[in-house]
């Protein structure tokens, strides 16, 4: 045992010196090594050596080991990183061989311990956000709300921010203990209420008053605890004062939503914050009705940009209407209470007292981070779909629904039928409930639909359910009666006869026999579709729509289906139905074509058809369809075959032609068939059956002016001939030819005239020179560019068809330099009805029609009866081949709802805010730019009064083409005639304001520069015509006179402070250029630089924008604050901070209007001061649409223009 001792003793620079104990150094072993296995002996205890060693005694003196251990920690000082002081742990952090205990920079930061607000945390930027002297990087409070870091983290607040949404209150105490922190830290609310003081603020609790009754439910949410004693007096007292702000109802602007007692002119919806927001882009709807009697109803857009309520005009409803976000994905609305998702949550919101009650996502059962989907509700239940499964409040609780009761945990959608049953469709099924209980499960699903999406009810209570392959048909007998393979929607509406289905390529019409027609989209601009919905506001029998899109909400009675020349041929000859319930037949170059039942178009046997060609297996030219005795018969261009009406041959009409006849049309008088030809003039078969001698030139004298017959029409006793020489007469009564119309009577302005149809008591000939019209009367009339019956704009009198639909006459014109794909005429049928209102000219491009060129034809077609129908054949060549297209409808576009907003209402924007960014714009009005879809956008806008005042709306300016991105920055000249813009890495651009209608852009790619190669072109400070300077990730550059000069770190010898330029501006021969590591100032007169930098500007070192005043205060926005500094005096400038009521430390933009004040933005909101105090705040609960502030546009009249999240804000600063 004394053996082990002394071989322990070795190992320290002092020893015990044991009697009987010989040393031997050769024992001594390194630091922390032993041989013996023998552990130290703790500090403080004494070993228990066993036996009789003899006495110990202590030697208080060193023992030359023979190792030199200045510091004696045990370390030699050869390995010891601290051999002067004692460390025996020997720690380094930052690995420069230098232990802690010695280095004056522990962290290796590059900020000696003496000043480092964080030695043990390298925290080179020295951030102290709550300014408590304890860096960032490791205070375990960063912002000093009184709440840890970690507590923020499970509790979702956020750690770097006191006052997480912005609403003024912060999250904790913030070290002042008379503080009463935020009750609802995630929900905003300035006022913090708490009604009935359970701890929980008003704005996230489902029950202010205490009652037991949710808040939507409850008729007087915030007074019934009033007198809990007698509820009935609480209640009397919400019927004079509801919010109980010290406002009575009738002088209250927000009875509704309460305020401060204290302060009651300080109401929650009033605000001085004009708004527009992104509600073009349209993600669903809903046709609320109000009078099932009378077929009242109410249409609500859910969009980016809020909810937009009613049609005439159209309101917005959002964030200052007491919703927690803009960004509406979904709702389902009843007469009482309106369910809808945001991009938050739950919004329940009271139309008839326009009351409001959020739930956040978190708060729901299926969590903060689940995605919701879909929602319904009724007078007890709330129904919330989520990808986590189905959210369910009933009997005052909340639960969730899954995978016991679901078919799979994803609910992508849920409909409230008619009969008041909950359907919850899931990728794998579909689950019904009745009064809340399990009603019908279905999960064996058709093949053919894939996986389900969407679920639509129609008018006679069947449930259209939607897959990504395909759909099918629920009946109210829980059967599937249809199934409707390669039919995609995210849903269906219904009107009459007509169905529209929402496809993301367009809409998908579905006639009354289930059959499908290809997608369209024109009129509604090149946009995604997103939904579509019935528009009953009329009468049951107008089939009018509504459809939402990206690019708005509009309203139409039909679209155009085309089946183009792919799925037909080049050359349509006719588009039409033997019955209104029948397919479609059409008649091509090549033979018979007709629509199947699912829609599609089939070739039809034609090897029984007069004309056929047995070698190469070519059918003939079809001219048309009618359907005789139970047949169809078909003109063709050598005779007439017959099909049975199931599209089986019949062979070719016998005994009548004795050599082959090219029959171009058929007219039908009671049993009398009449056929017109192409040269042999016009046959005729009897009321008996008996085919008669053909009536040609040689036997009716002068009478049949023609033999080639071009139409034929019916009107009272008489049938009338349009030829290419004149229009013949035949008197069916008297069995004779009359009197011919021709050009020299008067009548005509051609004679060659192509066609003929009959609407009303009307005649229209169609021709080169216009449509010549025949009224009742024998009055004779003619539809002409120059008597204002064809729209100018039309370009041409040359018609290539007309029809009437029982109300409308559609004339087909041919193209013109106007409109070089041709045009679409609806207008009166009655020749004296001129009036511009009564006419609508429609290019054939904008409506989704085939494109007619010089050598195209056209017939048309219509249905007369309900609703309408239009159907057109299109023969064109290979430069402009044809096709068949079919309106469901006598309307077309009724209009965008975007345009139907006034300035007593909140303009919407286009786009998403996609991209976007605020700038100058060509008359020296904000522009606001972005995306909509991959389409880059600017609008200029305009105040409400400006509006109001000059009649003047927001206007859409064209951007170059040459360019995929929207502008980053414009500049414009002083004198207003010139504007350049920056397109990021792309180039930039000159538009000159000639007063031109067309304003040409001139743009230059920056590739073609080898300065800018690869630069992010960021900011711009326009001087002249020709004379800009720009920031960019490059450095800052100056053009003059069409030449560069760049200016970097490198070029001016590290004067300016980084190339990573952030912001810039001129003034009066300087340029200052805010960067990521401070100010480079540039002096043009003296050539020389001026640095601010770190020791200059301390934490504000990374700028972010910049503003300079009258008397040479810059003003610096920063990541870590604002600072007010002197040019005049110099540092170190007045900081500002979230100490002066700043909502945030990053200042993304400022600008001083000229009251004096400085206005800033950042991610909380706008902020302004007088500069010398702290700052007020205007963000979301003040009216701002959205929570930050991205950037600041100063116009001529001082109002501040504001970008936030869902649109832009204007704001009169005083």
């Amino acid at each position: 045992m004394l053996n082990l001792l002394c071989r322990y003793a070795a190992r320290f620079a002092f020893i015990f010196l044991i009697s009987g104990c010989s040393l031997d150094f050769e024992d001594f072993t390194a630091p922390g090594e032993s041989d013996s296995g023998l552990d130290m002996i703790p500090d403080g205890e004494v070993a228990d050596l066993g036996g009789d060693q003899g006495p110990i005694v202590m030697i208080d003196m060193a023992v030359d080991s023979g190792v030199d251990d200045e510091d004696g920690d045990g370390v030699p000082d050869g390995d010891d990183n601290c051999p002067s002081e004692s460390n025996p742990d020997q720690l380094d952090l930052d690995d420069d061989g230098l232990g802690d205990v010695c280095d004056d920079d522990a962290d290796g930061d590059a900020v000696a311990d003496e000043n480092d607000n964080c030695p043990m945390v390298a925290n080179p930027d020295q951030l102290d956000l709550n300014g408590d002297a304890e860096g960032d990087a490791c205070d375990g409070d960063v912002d000093g709300d009184d709440i840890s870091n970690e507590d923020e983290e499970t509790n979702g607040t956020d750690p770097y921010n006191p006052d997480s949404d912005y609403d003024g209150v912060p999250d904790g105490p913030s070290g002042n203990p008379d503080t009463l922190a935020d009750l609802c830290p995630l929900a905003i609310d300035p006022f913090n209420l708490d009604r009935d003081n359970d701890g929980i603020g008003d704005v996230c609790d489902d029950d202010d008053d205490g009652d037991g009754i949710k808040d939507w439910w409850d008729e007087c949410h915030l007074g019934d605890n009033v007198e809990p004693d007698d509820p009935a007096v609480g209640a009397a007292r919400c019927q004079q004062d509801y919010d109980q702000d010290g406002v009575q109802n009738v002088d209250d602007p927000c009875p509704y939503r309460p305020g401060l007692p204290q302060t009651p002119e300080v109401q929650p919806c009033e605000t001085n914050v004009d708004v527009f927001t992104y509600a073009r882009d349209t993600r669903d709807l809903f046709v609320l009705r109000l009078n099932q009697q009378d077929n009242l109803s109410r249409l609500i857009a859910a969009t980016a940009g809020g909810l937009v309520v009613g049609s005439q005009p159209p309101s917005i409803e959002g964030i200052h209407s007491g919703l927690d976000d803009y960004s509406i994905r979904t709702l389902h609305a009843s007469q009482d209470d309106w369910f809808i998702l945001t991009d938050s949550g739950l919004s329940i919101y009271d139309p008839n007292t326009v009351r409001v009650f959020n739930v956040h996502r978190r708060d729901l059962p299926s969590g903060s981070d689940s995605q919701l989907t879909a929602v319904v509700g009724g007078a007890d239940t709330i129904w919330v779909a989520s990808d986590q499964g189905l959210n369910v409040l009933r009997d005052g609780a909340w639960s969730l629904l899954g995978e016991e009761t679901l078919p799979s945990t994803y609910v992508a959608d849920l409909h409230w039928d008619s009969l008041d049953r909950v359907w919850a469709i899931t990728p794998n099924g579909i689950v019904r409930f009745v009064g809340g209980q399990l009603d019908l499960t279905l999960d064996a699903l058709p093949m053919e639909v894939g996986s389900l999406v969407a679920a639509s009810e129609s008018p006679n209570a069947d449930m259209w359910i939607f897959g990504d392959q395909g759909a099918f048909i629920i009946g109210v007998d829980d059967t599937i009666t249809t199934v409707l393979p390669d039919l995609i929607g995210t849903g269906a509406a219904q009107n009459g006869a007509e169905t529209y289905v929402a496809n993301p390529s367009g809409l998908i019409r579905v006639d009354e026999s289930l059959r499908a027609y290809p997608a369209s989209r024109d009129p509604l601009l090149d946009s995604q579709v997103t939904t579509v919905a019935s528009d009953p506001s009329l009468n049951i029998e107008s089939d009018r729509f509504w459809a939402g899109t990206s690019k708005g909400t509009f309203n139409f009675g039909g679209l155009f289906s085309t089946y183009d020349a792919n799925q037909t041929t080049a050359c349509v000859r006719f588009t039409d139905r033997v019955n209104e319930v029948d397919g479609l037949w059409i008649g091509t170059d090549s033979g018979l074509l007709r629509q199947s039942e699912s829609g599609a178009i089939e070739a039809l046997d034609g090897s029984l058809l007069p004309g056929y060609d047995a070698n190469t297996g070519t059918s003939p030219r079809v001219n048309f369809v009618v359907r005789v005795q139970g047949q169809i018969w078909v003109g063709t261009s050598h005779g007439v075959g017959r099909y049975e009406l199931n599209g089986e041959p019949a062979g070719a009409l016998q005994g009548v032609f004795d050599e082959p006849v090219d029959v171009l049309s058929l007219e039908k008088n009671g049993e009398e068939i009449w056929l017109g030809t192409a040269n042999h003039g016009l046959w005729r078969r009897n009321d008996l059956g008996q085919w008669q001698p053909p009536y040609t030139t040689a036997n009716a004298a002068d009478f049949l002016v023609s033999n080639q017959i071009t139409g034929l029409a019916t009107r009272g006793d008489i049938l009338w001939i349009s030829t290419p020489s004149g229009i013949s007469k035949f008197d069916l009564t008297g069995g004779v030819f009359l009197d011919p119309v021709l050009l020299r009577g008067g009548r005509l302005l051609t004679n060659d005239i192509t066609g003929v149809s009959a609407g009303g008591s009307f005649l229209f000939f169609e021709s080169s020179e216009g449509v010549a019209v025949q009224s009742g009367q024998d009055d004779w009339f003619h539809l002409r560019r120059d008597r204002d019956s064809i729209p100018d704009e039309a370009g041409t009198n040359r018609v290539l068809a007309t029809t009437y639909d029982g109300e409308h006459l559609w004339v087909l014109l041919g193209k013109s330099a106007r409109q070089p794909t041709g045009s679409l005429l609806r207008r009166s049928p009655d020749p004296n009805q001129n009036a511009p209102d009564s006419m609508a000219l429609f290019p054939l491009s904008d409506i989704g029609l085939p494109a007619v060129g010089d050598s195209t034809t056209a017939q048309m077609s219509a249905k007369t009866t309900r609703g309408g129908e239009i159907r057109i054949g299109f023969c064109g060549d290979a430069e402009r081949p044809g096709g068949a297209s079919i309106l469901g409808a006598r309307e077309l576009l009724l209009g965008n709802l975007s345009d139907r907003f006034n300035q007593q209402t909140r303009y919407a924007l286009k786009g998403r805010g996609v991209d976007s960014a605020l700038m100058m714009g060509p008359n020296g009005e904000p522009m606001l730019v972005g995306r909509e879809d991959q389409e880059s956008i600017a609008t200029e806008l305009a105040p409400f009064d400006a509006m109001a005042l000059a009649n003047r709306w927001p206007v859409d300016i064209l951007m170059p083409n040459s360019f995929n991105q929207p502008p980053t920055d414009c500049g414009l000249t002083p004198d207003e005639t010139t504007l350049w813009c920056l397109f990021g890495t792309e180039g930039f651009a000159k538009r000159e304001n000639d007063g031109q209608a067309a304003v040409q852009w001139q743009a230059i790619d920056a590739n073609t520069i080898g300065l800018l190669s690869n630069a992010d072109l960021r900011k711009i400070a326009v001087l002249g015509p020709s004379s800009w300077w720009m920031a960019t990730n490059k450095g800052i550059f100056r053009y003059q006179g069409g030449g560069f000069l760049d200016y970097n770190v490198v070029r001016t010898g590290g004067e300016l402070p980084s190339d990573d330029v952030r912001t810039i501006l001129v003034h009066e021969g300087k340029v200052y250029a805010g960067t990521a590591l401070g100010i480079g100032i540039l002096d043009l007169g003296e050539n020389s630089w001026t640095t601010l930098g770190r020791s200059e500007l301390g934490r504000h070192y990374s700028v972010r924008s910049l503003a300079l005043s009258v008397d040479q205060t810059l003003w610096i926005g920063s990541d870590q604050g604002l600072l007010k500094y002197s040019l005049a005096d110099g540092g170190p400038g007045i900081a500002f901070s979230t100490a002066q009521n700043l909502p945030d430390l990053r200042i993304n933009d400022i600008v001083l209007p000229a009251s004096g004040r400085v206005v800033v933005a950042t991610p909380g909101g706008l902020a302004h001061s007088d500069g010398l105090g702290d700052f007020e705040h205007v963000g979301f609960a003040q009216g701002l649409p959205g929570r930050s502030a991205r950037q600041l546009f100063l116009d001529g009249a001082q109002h501040v223009w504001i970008l936030s999240d869902y649109g832009v804000g204007r704001l009169n600063v005083q």
